[in-house]
C-alpha cells in the first residue's frame, strides 16, 4: 500500500523517540473501500478525505496480519501482509456478515484504506493506496482481497 497518513506518521515518530508511550491499536485494523481516494491529510471532514463506499450492506472488514518481514534486498524495505482472505466468496455483493442481498451498486472502487475502527465514519485512516485497477461493483459481484496480497511497506 502506497500511502501512510500524517496521523500515523506523527504517532510513529513520537512513539519511536519516547515522546508518547501510549499509542496502540487495541481494536484491530479494518479494510475500507473508496470510490474517491483520500489524501495523507485525512480528517473525515472535507472533500480531500475521499469517498468511502456506504449503504447497501457495506461494512469495513477486519484484517488479520502475518508477522512483519525486514527485507535485506535491493529495496531494504520492511513489509507486512494480510494473513486472511478479506471479503466475500459468495456471489452477491456483500462482505461476510452483511445481511440481505445487495440490490444497489457500490460504484467504482479505486482505493482501499486501513482504519483503526470497524465503524464506517469513525476512526483514523492509517494507510491507503490505489487498487492495481479500478473495480466497478454491481449487484451479483464479489470483492475479495486474497491472503498475502495486501502489503504495507516501509522503507
Amino acid at each position: 500500500m502506497a500511502n501512510i497518513t500524517k496521523y500515523l506518521e506523527k504517532k510513529l515518530l513520537e512513539q519511536s523517540v519516547g515522546k508518547i508511550t501510549n499509542f496502540s491499536i487495541t481494536t484491530g485494523t479494518y479494510v475500507a473501500l473508496f470510490t474517491q481516494s483520500p489524501t495523507v491529510n485525512y480528517v473525515d471532514t472535507s472533500a480531500e478525505d475521499g469517498v468511502e463506499v456506504s449503504g447497501a450492506g457495506y461494512t469495513r472488514k477486519e484484517v488479520q496480519w502475518n508477522s512483519a518481514i525486514a527485507n535485506i534486498d535491493a529495496t531494504y524495505s520492511s513489509k507486512i501482509t494480510n494473513a486472511n482472505t478479506i471479503g466475500s466468496t459468495t456471489k452477491i455483493l456483500k462482505w461476510p456478515g452483511a445481511t440481505g442481498t445487495i440490490s444497489a451498486n457500490w460504484g467504482t472502487v479505486t482505493t482501499i484504506g486501513i482504519f483503526d475502527s470497524g465503524t464506517v465514519g469513525e476512526g483514523n485512516l492509517l494507510w491507503f493506496g490505489p487498487l492495481s485497477s479500478a473495480v466497478t461493483l454491481t449487484t451479483g459481484d464479489t470483492f475479495t482481497i486474497p491472503n498475502a496480497s495486501l502489503t504495507l511497506t516501509l522503507g
